[in-house]
């Protein structure tokens, strides 16, 4: 018998198996680093938010009326001209203005579809003091996270 060029069923199996392997290992680290992007951009997001609300305080010496969730509070637009608070934001929930609603006074709040406490501590350790129910940004409610302003 005689060999011929190429390459047999058990080297391909094996260079299949090598990258399957590689692939095993890389797509946490991918899905890890799609998650921390994400929490980067709700980050910025809610400090755009947050200023925003406090120009327009300062502006015209009261906050925002309440909004339902997904609804730009009014008077608000002009200072989120470039974020999308009527869409979902990078966490997947909804943006809502807080004020004297929840046991809040003024706070940003994002609602989501199912508590996720682990993804908000980290959020929480990069913002304020890494406890969700203590400092600036907590949890407030079932699925409730707010960034209290007053």
């Amino acid at each position: 018998m005689s060999r011929k060029d190429g390459y047999s069923v058990i080297e391909l199996l094996i260079v299949v198996v090598i990258i399957a392997d590689l692939a095993l290992i890389a797509v946490p680290y991918i899905f890890r680093a799609r998650q921390m992007a994400q929490n980067s951009q709700y980050i910025n997001d809610l400090r755009v938010c947050v200023a925003a609300v406090e120009m327009f305080a300062a502006e015209n010496t009261r906050y925002p009326d309440e909004a339902a969730p997904r609804v730009m509070p009014t008077g608000l637009a002009i200072y989120l001209h470039k974020l999308k608070w009527e869409q979902a934001n990078s966490l997947n929930g909804s943006w809502d203005w807080d004020f004297q609603a929840n046991g809040l006074r003024a706070a940003v709040s994002t609602v989501l579809s199912a508590d996720d406490d682990v993804r908000l501590s980290d959020i929480d350790e990069r913002i304020d003091n890494g406890a969700l129910v203590t400092g600036s940004f907590r949890k407030t409610g079932a699925q409730r996270y707010s960034y209290i302003i007053e």
